[in-house]
C-alpha cells in the first residue's frame, strides 16, 4: 500500500542521498525516530555542513497521487511559521557534527513521487541488493546515482524553500527561515522524456502548485 511505499521511498532516500549525492556532497542524512515520525512530521533530517557550520533541514516524504495530502502538509507548515516556530526533532543524532537531543526550529519541507517512481526505484534498488550478476548490479547502480527522482526532490525543496521564505517575510516572520539548499546538480542530463516524467509527476506538481509555481 502507499504507506509501505512511502517507507521503502524514504529508505532508499536515506541511503543513496549520501551515497550517490542526491542532495549535495556536503550532505548527510538522519533517520528521524518513530516519535518525531508521528508527532512532528519528521520522516527524515538532512544536515548540510558548511563553512559556517552546520545547517539543517527536516523532511516529510511521501509517495501519493493526492493533491490534497500535499496542500494540507504545507498548510501545516505555514501554520508553524505563523505561530512562530518551526519543527522540533525530539530526538536528534547526528554523527557529523556530534549534535544530540532536541533541535528545535528545523525549516521542514515535504518531498515525495508518485507511485510509478516510487515502483521504478525500488525496482532498481532491490536489483543493488538482490542482483543476477554483477553486471547487473553496476547498472543498477549507475541508473540510481544519475536517476531524475534527485533533481526532482531539489527542485520541489527548491520552490517550497522560496515559498516559505517569502510567506513568513509577507507576516514578519523572516527571521525563521534562512536559506539552506544553495546547491543544485549539475551532472544529471535529462532526456526530454525523463524531463517530461518529472514535470507531469503528481506529487511534484501538486507541490509547485500550493507553492504558486504554476496555476491550477
Amino acid at each position: 500500500d502507499c504507506m509501505k511505499r512511502a517507507k521503502l521511498f524514504e529508505a532508499i532516500l536515506a541511503e543513496r542521498a549520501e551515497l550517490d549525492n542526491w542532495l549535495g556532497e556536503n550532505a548527510q542524512t538522519i533517520v528521524a525516530s518513530e516519535y518525531d515520525d508521528i508527532k512532528n512530521g519528521v520522516d527524515l533530517a538532512v544536515e548540510f555542513s558548511t563553512e559556517g557550520g552546520f545547517k539543517h533541514l527536516a523532511l516529510s516524504v511521501d509517495v501519493t497521487t493526492g493533491r490534497q495530502v500535499v496542500a494540507q502538509k504545507i498548510e501545516r507548515i505555514k501554520k508553524e511559521i505563523l505561530g512562530g516556530r518551526l519543527t522540533t526533532i525530539k530526538y536528534f543524532a547526528s554523527e557529523n557534527s556530534n549534535i544530540r537531543g532536541e533541535k528545535t526550529k528545523v525549516p521542514r519541507v515535504l518531498i515525495g513521487a508518485d507511485i510509478a517512481t516510487a515502483k521504478e526505484l525500488a525496482a532498481l534498488w532491490l536489483k543493488t541488493k538482490r542482483p543476477k550478476d554483477n553486471r547487473e548490479a553496476r547498472q543498477s547502480f549507475q541508473a540510481l546515482a544519475s536517476h531524475r527522482i534527485q533533481l526532482q526532490i531539489l527542485e520541489e525543496i527548491k520552490v517550497q524553500l522560496e515559498y516559505f521564505i517569502k510567506f513568513a517575510q509577507e507576516n514578519k516572520k523572516e527571521e525563521l527561515i534562512s536559506e539552506i539548499l544553495g546547491q543544485k546538480l549539475s551532472k544529471i542530463k535529462l532526456s526530454e522524456e525523463e524531463r517530461q516524467r518529472v514535470q507531469n509527476d503528481p506529487v511534484y506538481r501538486a507541490i509547485v502548485v500550493e507553492t504558486g509555481k504554476i496555476v491550477r
